[in-house]
């Protein structure tokens, strides 16, 4: 089955060129190949960074609607402008189980969402709801600022 073998869920979609990529969505092909420190931190700082000029981006946008459209615009931007300060607190233990999982084969988007969630879920009590709430997206953020970096889970396979 190529690049793309296991008992993992698969998706297929053709490129311009004839060939396909293979995203898998429960295993990560190539397990236990290690990932970069570098590629590592500049992920975390992606996830954990981005969301401030995009919430005072969307902060902006909803303060220039009008009060009825632009209302959960802006109180959205707003806690995007301010996750960078408690998101740390979930990021840090999230990319070292991630790490683990990537090792053991299971690096893929729906683990470190699932991981995500569950710290999301750990720390709901301690930090607040919001926790919960940002979990999801910026573990998504995470991996996917990882896959890029690295060009782990996008893999070619002939047609």
């Amino acid at each position: 089955m190529g690049a793309c073998r296991g008992w993992s869920a698969q998706r297929f979609d053709r490129r311009a060129d004839g060939r396909r990529l293979c995203v898998t969505f429960f295993t990560q092909d190539g397990s236990g190949q290690r990932l970069s420190p570098v590629h590592v931190l500049m992920a975390f700082l992606i996830a954990w960074l981005l969301p401030t000029p995009v919430g005072f981006a969307l902060s902006l946008l909803g303060s220039v609607w009008a009060v009825k459209d632009g209302g959960l615009v802006f109180v959205v931007g707003f806690v995007l402008t301010y996750a960078p300060i408690f998101s740390w607190i979930g990021l840090i233990p999230g990319a070292m189980v991630y790490q683990l999982a990537w090792r053991k084969g299971y690096g893929s988007l729906l683990a470190c969402v699932g991981i995500g969630l569950g710290i999301g879920v750990a720390l709901s009590s301690v930090v607040g709801f919001l926790a919960l709430i940002m979990s999801a997206p910026l573990s998504a953020l995470y991996w996917v600022a990882l896959q890029h970096l690295s060009g782990g889970a996008l893999r070619s396979v002939s047609a």
